[in-house]
């Protein structure tokens, strides 16, 4: 099986030397003219979540909340929402 980038650069070999259409070449390689044209973002991925860690470029830019549940010795319930700067690292809790 031929990965992406490997049929991207083949699409662009025969449509430069061969003089083939991008459509044909695409057709060719099996591949759709949507992801030869593709140009993805360089995002980061946190492993543990799968989701897309966004930079902060300056200070309240990027926010993190989570809800955290616990409980006591004697059983009672503790509910937390936490928020943070990815920035500064500061980090604010609230108990309900």
């Amino acid at each position: 099986m031929v990965s992406l980038p490997e049929r991207r650069r083949c699409v662009t070999y025969l449509h430069n030397t061969y003089a083939v259409s991008e459509r044909r070449a695409c057709q060719a390689m099996h591949m759709n003219r949507s992801s030869y044209r593709y140009i993805g973002s360089k995002d980061i991925v946190d492993a543990a979540y799968g989701q897309v860690v966004n930079r902060a470029n300056y200070p309240n830019h990027v926010w993190s909340y989570d809800f955290v549940f616990d409980q006591s010795t004697d059983a009672r319930q503790l509910k937390c929402l936490t928020r943070s700067t990815t920035r500064s690292g500061r980090m604010d809790r609230w108990a309900a």
